[in-house]
């Protein structure tokens, strides 16, 4: 589905993005006679959608926008056949703050409303999705196009941005104004206003016949904002103005400007009844500032809730990356030495596998010495020299090259009964197993010695060649164990 976002543009141009209008493209044929040209704020737009209790379809679009001008004949064909229902056009850099407070990021973007209640969006050129959303917001009455707004996922989610806000605050707000019932005054409630007919624009109520106490959802506010506020003790009047005075973008700016500005015109909640008739009387100072302290006091509990409820998930989030950490820490460590057991007992068999094999060529050179012997002797006596007895057979002894070995894996026993097992290269010399033991048990060099088990011998600062004897030549290649003493 194509699409133009308002981030493909470079920086520092004047459309809503802050960015450059590309190269111009072409225009196509000009709209729709039933084509409205919105421009200005949110209140001009919020207007027009008050004008009609008809299905309203919002068109946001762009001059410097290609996929704008494939759609924008079908949506003027719409406006021809649908002439019950009004259709709207808005330029973004003409109309920018309409825009942004609509939630436009790309074009085109198609809104549907009704009463002022949004009732769905999408984002790109797609002809079939727009004659059918068309039809299916129409097909809808009046009554039920309010709770539309609510539930709707896309577009600008009233009470989006907002902790406060989300569809369920205002299906509480619709039941608070639904469970009130009567009015203040003793008129009787309006009737309920049957479905519109498609196919017949419905007359537009005069001043006289709007409901005094609708909810503000024609107003351009957002309902959620307005039933909190109220939930906090201010009047709807005074909560609306609050709401106007701060853009009706956040709540808490709402909440500090109406405790800022005492209600002095707005119906106040103090009641008398006389006679048939429900009177409001106005709020004495006292009654003001204990009201305005009151409010003061709920909004701090409010902030320091949300305060303690941060601290407890930051905390939460440290103690989970710790733990974390150190369980990485103990596998890998658990790892490692798994790893050089494996390794070990590899090279413990590699080893013995030598030693058979060295004693097999002892053997041999053995017997061969005792052959010499008896053949030396009896050429002196004058006789022919004793066949020796066949050698029981063997297996043939493998005279290749020495294998080399890249580590040396040494198991130290320390004087306390620990052991500790580390890592050398064959080069090393004993003098390095030596001074990584002084360093470990942080003692004197003079105080430790290495003994070796097999063969046999002493390494120390005055005793045996520990700066000359390699790891090879004392025999602890692959694998070889040190006894560790101290003085």
């Amino acid at each position: 589905m194509p699409i133009h976002t308002l981030n493909d543009v470079k920086k520092g141009g004047n459309n809503p993005a802050g960015g450059n209008r590309p190269p111009s493209i072409p225009s196509g044929p000009p709209d729709s006679k039933n084509v409205r040209h919105v421009a200005g704020d949110n209140s001009d737009f919020a207007k027009e959608l008050r004008k009609t209790n008809n299905l309203v379809v919002a068109y946001f679009t762009a001059t410097w926008c290609g996929p704008c001008k494939m759609i924008s004949p079908k949506f003027s064909q719409l406006a021809d056949q649908h002439t019950d229902v009004v259709f709207l056009k808005i330029d973004v850099d003409e109309a920018q703050e309409i825009a942004r407070d609509r939630g436009v990021k790309a074009m085109p973007t198609f809104q549907f409303y009704r009463n002022g209640d949004k009732l769905g969006e999408f984002t790109g050129a797609n002809p079939s999705q727009l004659e059918s959303d068309l039809l299916k917001y129409k097909s809808q009455s009046s009554s039920s196009s309010g709770g539309s707004s609510f539930s709707s996922g896309g577009g600008n989610v009233l009470g989006g941005g907002n902790t406060l806000g989300g569809a369920t605050g205002g299906r509480n707000f619709l039941d608070q104004f639904s469970a009130q019932g009567t009015t203040t005054s003793t008129a009787a409630a309006p009737t309920a206003t049957p479905p519109t007919d498609i196919t017949t624009p419905a007359p537009t109520p005069s001043a006289s016949e709007q409901p005094t106490d609708a909810p503000a959802l024609v107003n351009g506010l957002n309902p959620v904002f307005i039933a909190t506020l109220m939930e906090m003790g201010f009047t709807q009047a005074h909560a609306q103005k609050g709401l106007r005075a701060t853009g009706d973008t956040n709540m808490e700016a709402a909440t500090e400007w109406c405790l800022s500005h005492p209600p002095s015109d707005d119906p106040m909640e103090v009641e008398g009844s006389t006679g048939q008739e429900t009177v409001k009387k106005p709020l004495t100072e006292e009654q003001r500032a204990e009201q305005k302290a009151r409010l003061e006091a709920r909004l701090e509990a409010m902030r320091e809730t949300k305060k303690k409820e941060e601290e407890e998930r930051d905390r939460l989030r440290e103690l989970n990356r710790i733990k974390g950490g150190k369980e990485a820490l103990d596998a890998k460590k658990k790892y490692d030495e798994k790893q050089m057991e494996i390794q070990m007992a590899k090279q413990k068999k590699e080893k013995e596998d030598d030693a058979k094999a060295k004693a097999a060529i002892r053997a041999k050179i053995e017997q061969d010495k005792r052959e010499r012997e008896s053949a030396a002797i009896a050429r002196k006596a004058g006789t022919a020299p004793a066949q020796p007895a066949a050698a029981p057979a063997t297996a043939p002894v493998a005279t290749g090259a020495k294998k080399e070995y890249e580590h040396a894996f040494i198991q130290l026993r320390l004087p306390d009964g620990g052991v500790i097992k580390a890592k050398f290269n064959p080069q090393d010399t004993v003098r390095s197993v030596h001074d990584h033991v002084v360093m470990l048990l942080g003692v004197n060099a003079n105080s430790v010695s290495l003994l070796s088990n097999f063969p046999k011998k002493v390494y120390s600062n005055t005793e045996g060649d520990i700066d000359s004897t390699t790891l090879v030549k004392a025999e602890l290649v692959p694998t070889g164990t040190l006894i560790v003493s101290k003085k």
